[in-house]
This record gives C-alpha cells, sequence and structure tokens, in this order.
C-alpha cells in the first residue's frame, strides 16, 4: 500500500513537473524580425533626412516602402502570395501605385515625417512594435496551438497571426495579400 501510494505520488509530480517546465515555444525568430525592421527603419528615416528637396525625398520613400515590401514578402506563408511575384515584379507592381504618394509627399513639409503620412503595411507596423519598448517580453503571445501564434502588441486592435512550418510565417491581411496575389502583369 505504501508503495502505491508513493507511486502515485511521484507520477503525480513527474507529469506536474513535466508541464510546468516543458519545451517553451521558441520566439527567437519574432524577436529578429523586430530587431531587422527596426534598424531598417532608422536607415530609411536617415535616408530621408539626408536632403531637403522634397521631390528627392519622396523618391527615396518610394524606394524605402517597397524595400519593406521585399522584406515581408519572403516571411508572409506562401499559400498567399503569387509564385511568380520576385522583388523585381513586386516593384513593378507598386511603383504606378505609389505616384500618388509621391506627388502628395512632394507637396509636404520638409520636416513631416513621410511614414506617418503615408504608412506601411500593417504587418510591418505590428512587428515594428512601440517605440517605447525594446525586443518582444512586453508583447502578448498567444500560441493557439503548436502551429498557430497570435500577436498582439499595445497599440493594436488585431493581433498579427502567424502559422508554423518549418519556421514561423505571417498571415497577411486581405490588403496585404491582395499585392502579393496580384503581383502579375
Amino acid at each position: 500500500m505504501y508503495f502505491k501510494i508513493t507511486l502515485l505520488i511521484f507520477i503525480l509530480f513527474s507529469i506536474f513537473f513535466s508541464c510546468s517546465f516543458g519545451e517553451k515555444e521558441d520566439y527567437s525568430q519574432l524577436e529578429e524580425w523586430r530587431e531587422e525592421l527596426r534598424t531598417e527603419m532608422i536607415q530609411s528615416r536617415r535616408d530621408l533626412m539626408s536632403t531637403t528637396d522634397l521631390n528627392i525625398k519622396s523618391e527615396i520613400f518610394i524606394n524605402e516602402h517597397i524595400k519593406f515590401y521585399s522584406w515581408l514578402r519572403p516571411r508572409i506563408s506562401p499559400e498567399f502570395i503569387d509564385s511568380t511575384c520576385d522583388d523585381q515584379m513586386l516593384k513593378k507592381l507598386l511603383i504606378p501605385q505609389l505616384e500618388p504618394v509621391k506627388l502628395l509627399l512632394s507637396f509636404s513639409e520638409p520636416k513631416d515625417d513621410f511614414f506617418e503620412i503615408y504608412p506601411l503595411p500593417p504587418e510591418i507596423l505590428h512587428i515594428l512594435g512601440p517605440n517605447d519598448k525594446e525586443g518582444i517580453a512586453n508583447d502578448e503571445i498567444e500560441l493557439i496551438d503548436k502551429n498557430n501564434l497570435e500577436w498582439t502588441v499595445s497599440y493594436s486592435r488585431e493581433p498579427l497571426k502567424l502559422i508554423k512550418k518549418d519556421v514561423w510565417y505571417i498571415i497577411p491581411t486581405k490588403m496585404t495579400e491582395s499585392v502579393y496575389k496580384g503581383c502579375k502583369l
């Protein structure tokens, strides 16, 4: 009898211990994305501030904007992207769509933040996170199951949804998906 009780207690503690200290999900990939994008954003803003000529500034902005879309493409789950959508095709698609933005920016104030006048895709803004935070420690990451998670930042109403295949991939918003699915000319 004593042996059975000891065995039962040992089994219960083993289960509790394995559940408490089981394998935690590694979110370092998300941390790396944030670090990469913040570095890119700093460089983009430096490039924009390198001139006061609004026409040149708007041209730089368009190129930077396209770079962010190119950065995002390989991180979106493949089923949401047209297989023919490479960087060159994406650029050909986006430049005509951004021409009105270029015109708008050419009339703005020299000190205006172009990224506030015409924001980046919501996925990029989400990954960048709040300005006052480093890393993802204060973000809310909810693991739905072993292959799906929702990543929430303080200023966003909707979480960024991700799916895990070999690595984490973004499930894009309908607007962003339409850019990559419509990447045919």
